[in-house]
C-alpha cells in the first residue's frame, strides 16, 4: 500500500499511532509500521518526510499524556530510524 500511496498510509498510520483507547500496543505498532515503510522505501518517504515527522512527533504531545507515555518507545525508535536513514535528519535525545 505505501509504495502505491505513501501519503495514505502516512495518513492511517498517524492516526492509528493516536488511538489511545484501542491500547498501546494497537498505537505502537501503527507507528512501527511506519518505520519498516521508511527502511523498505525511503525514497517514498523523503517526498513526505517533514509529514512523516509531524505524524510522528505528534505522539509526543505534552497535552495528553496517557498518549505520550504508550508511545515514547516507538516514536523514539521512528526518530531514531529517520536520523540513520537520512543525512539532514538530527535528533538530540539528551535535550529533548
Amino acid at each position: 500500500v505505501g509504495n502505491a500511496d505513501p501519503w495514505t498510509l502516512l495518513q492511517v498510520m498517524g492516526k492509528a499511532a493516536r488511538r489511545v483507547d484501542i491500547g498501546a500496543a494497537y498505537a505502537s505498532s501503527a507507528i512501527f509500521v511506519l518505520v519498516a515503510f521508511v527502511q523498505r522505501s525511503p525514497g517514498k518517504v523523503l517526498p513526505l518526510l517533514t509529514r512523516f515527522t509531524e505524524a510522528v512527533l505528534r505522539c509526543l504531545e505534552p497535552s495528553d499524556p496517557a498518549l505520550r507515555r504508550q508511545s515514547l518507545m516507538a516514536v523514539t525508535s521512528a526518530l531514531h530510524e529517520l536520523v540513520n536513514t537520512f543525512p539532514m535528519v538530527d535528533f538530540h535525545q539528551q535535550s529533548q
